[in-house]
């Protein structure tokens, strides 16, 4: 395989792959079958980038790398090793054949060599000094600047955000003067943090906030944790949501695991960040607490997480369930939309009585939310909602990988009984459901375990119901052509019955 020489609308590219992480651009890096990194030449005057040099800072991740054996091996920490790789999101999960930029050794630098590309473009656009902030933020016909913007100014934006703990020495390093996804994520933090309109543009107030004595520097970014088993269970000190990392939220996610809110499973796959499937344990815990469900981890759920971990349960609200009337809450007519059910039965304080008055509030006999209308039926949105309020959600939305997504998400769809039955099946186990005997169904029920009976039907859209707590025949309570709170299998499923089939929540 042969790399030739490029042209400079290839090293733009390079450079701008620079600062967007070298996994986004695999037009730019070519590998032979050896999976030999490649690096084109840059054909320019004053540069001349070839692999010998791109080696010198750079690293192949080998088969049974991890960051830490790496970071050993170059005479760097994993912290380091990881700011200088920010489109790691993942310590976790590297693989063989990735590319990881090398941080200088501790006293000792690395600096970039004259020809090289980067070297080149810090020397047209400055050395992104704090310094050189003053003379541009004072410059009453300075531009606007956002992303994909490139220049002095960026440069000294940049040594600006770095000075004020907004981006680190290494993520500066990966795109100097080049205004991308690191430099506009830096901007976004500096706004929300100063209350400033979060839009990632630097105009005339963010420039101005820069350059105020008062700008308060961020906090450095946090150290993500080296692994799942040797993580502490710990309430964390800060406000906590979506996006946030650090070993705070590792702890945070192992205090989840611990009051039963998330699995190890999930946990494992993403340690110390705060993404999609934490964000769902941490609003399961405030349902289950009666806490506002926002996904964010303030004050109130932190003090309700401390109490959990000390051994309460959750309050159950004074809930009047006579089979007759449903609950407040729970009689939304618009069923591709989730309802929040006040009566719960989460881990931690599940019995049979908990059980059997979560179905109650529902009176799915006669709530108008399960009533059929225009031919169609609700099985699946009564499995929904019970299953939501007991803390192990069947769900009706989900992406095109399976997993539960957001109403109306992009690429989301909803399932229908046949749907919910393979996904039982198929994706079941990663949110703790399993397959068991009618038998065991019936005893995991007596204890307060959420179970379902499922049909899938190969001709039709099959069915779904809760299977109750009982001490003789089983009962299930459903939604469907028929809709009771309680009755026997048969009564439910007709001839269908002898092939339906048990799940249930550990």
């Amino acid at each position: 395989m042969a790399t030739g020489f490029i042209g400079e609308r290839s090293v733009r590219l390079l450079r701008v792959c620079s600062d967007r992480g070298w996994e986004r651009c695999p037009g730019i890096i070519q590998f032979s079958k050896r999976s030999e990194l490649l690096m084109p030449h840059v054909n320019r005057i004053g540069s001349g980038l070839n692999h010998h040099q791109a080696q010198s800072n750079q690293y192949m991740v080998k088969a049974g790398d991890t960051l830490a054996r790496i970071a050993r091996q170059h005479g760097v920490s994993t912290q380091q090793l990881l700011e200088a790789n920010p489109q790691i999101r993942n310590p976790n999960l590297i693989h063989a054949g990735q590319m990881l930029n090398l941080p200088a050794r501790v006293g000792g630098t690395q600096p970039a060599r004259r020809g090289n590309a980067l070297s080149g473009l810090t020397e047209a656009t400055g050395n992104g000094r704090a310094s050189d902030w003053d003379r541009f933020q004072n410059n009453p016909n300075q531009r606007l600047m956002r992303r994909g913007q490139r220049g002095p100014d960026i440069a000294a934006l940049q040594g600006r955000l770095t000075e004020l703990g907004y981006m680190t020495e290494a993520q500066r390093r990966t795109g100097p003067g080049i205004f991308g996804s690191l430099t506009e994520r830096a901007v976004t933090r500096f706004q929300r943090d100063h209350g400033l309109t979060v839009d990632g543009v630097v105009g005339p107030q963010t420039r101005s906030s820069l350059g105020a004595r008062q700008a308060a520097p961020a906090a450095a970014p946090p150290e993500a944790p080296a692994n799942v088993e040797n993580t502490e269970a710990v309430v964390p000190n800060r406000t906590l949501k979506w996006g946030n990392v650090g070993p705070d939220v590792a702890g945070l996610q192992k205090a989840l695991v611990e009051t039963g809110y998330m699995t190890a499973e999930e946990m494992n796959r993403g340690t110390g960040m705060f993404g999609r499937l934490t964000d769902r344990s941490v609003k399961a815990f405030q349902r289950a607490w009666n806490l506002s469900v926002d996904g964010v981890v303030g004050p109130q759920t932190q003090g309700a997480l401390r109490r959990a971990l000390a051994g309460e349960t959750p309050p159950q609200p004074e809930v009047r369930t006579n089979r007759t009337q449903a609950a407040e809450g729970t009689t939304d007519t618009r069923a591709w939309l989730p309802v929040n059910a006040p009566r719960t039965n989460q881990v931690g304080n599940r019995s049979a009585a908990n059980y059997n008055a979560v179905l109650d509030q529902f009176s799915v006999g006669n709530n108008p939310r399960y009533a059929r209308r225009r031919g169609n039926t609700y099985c699946n949105i009564f499995v929904w909602d019970a299953t939501r309020a007991m803390g192990a959600e069947i769900p009706h939305w989900v992406d095109q990988q399976g997993r539960p997504a957001e109403v109306g998400a992009r690429g989301a769809w909803e399932m229908d009984a046949n749907d919910t039955h393979r996904w039982l099946e198929n994706q079941g186990r990663s949110q703790g459901w399993r397959k068991v005997s009618a038998a065991e169904a019936q005893r995991m029920a007596n204890t307060g375990h959420p179970v379902v009976a499922s049909w899938r039907n190969p001709g039709g859209i099959g069915h779904i119901a809760m299977v109750r707590p009982s001490a003789g025949e089983m009962q299930i309570a459903q939604a469907g052509a028929r809709n009771f709170n309680e009755g026997s299998l048969r009564r439910g499923f007709g001839n269908a019955a002898g092939a339906t089939e048990f799940f249930v929540n550990d």
